[in-house]
């Protein structure tokens, strides 16, 4: 089982990594399976994206175990946000394969994800990066990389649809850690 981090949140949360290895079989048993996993998983086709959902609810599945909650499933909001059956834990998914990474809180909503540095950032950083962003961010991949995630982080937040990246979700240097950033949802 290649859980291979999990790490506690102040104020009841943790997030975890899993390193993708199994076949969709072998990840299928490990799963405490809900009638409302199921049908979910009818509805994808990808033999990877298969392996993603699985290992993302298996991370979810763990993590409450580590908070000592009941795990019943994943259900979707009218948004599309996924969250905790017959809970009031807060979660979030996200998997960039061959890794998946689950996040849950109980004190609110929380935003995780995960991305590789690839030369499509290029491409599309107009699309998400304002003019001081970009200005900041420059070409290098890794610092593209993680305004994309972080942006992603805060629209998973926000949690409905609706928000501009380029416009809406604001990142600005927080340290002198270049991949550290505070971040503002603008509607």
């Amino acid at each position: 089982m290649p859980l291979i981090k999990i790490e506690t949140l102040p104020d009841n949360g943790a997030w975890a990594v899993w390193h993708i290895t199994e076949t969709k079989e072998t990840l299928w048993s490990l799963l405490d399976d809900r009638e409302i996993d199921v049908e979910q998983f009818k509805e994808i086709s990808h033999p990877q994206k298969q392996l993603e959902w699985l290992a993302s609810r298996l991370l979810v599945q763990n993590l409450a175990t580590t908070q000592q909650l009941l795990y019943h499933g994943i259900c979707k909001d009218k948004y599309g946000k996924p969250h905790l059956e017959q809970s009031t834990w807060q979660m979030s998914l996200a998997h960039c394969y061959p890794f998946a990474v689950a996040a849950i809180n109980q004190k609110g909503a929380i935003g995780i994800d995960i991305e590789k540095p690839k030369e499509k950032l290029l491409k599309i950083a107009p699309r998400f990066l304002s003019s001081s962003e970009a200005h900041y961010a420059k070409n290098d991949l890794e610092l593209l990389c993680h305004y994309w995630t972080g942006k992603e982080a805060l629209y998973k937040i926000y949690g409905r649809k609706q928000l501009i990246f380029k416009e809406n979700i604001q990142l600005e240097p927080h340290s002198n850690e270049a991949s550290q950033f505070r971040g503002r949802i603008l509607t």
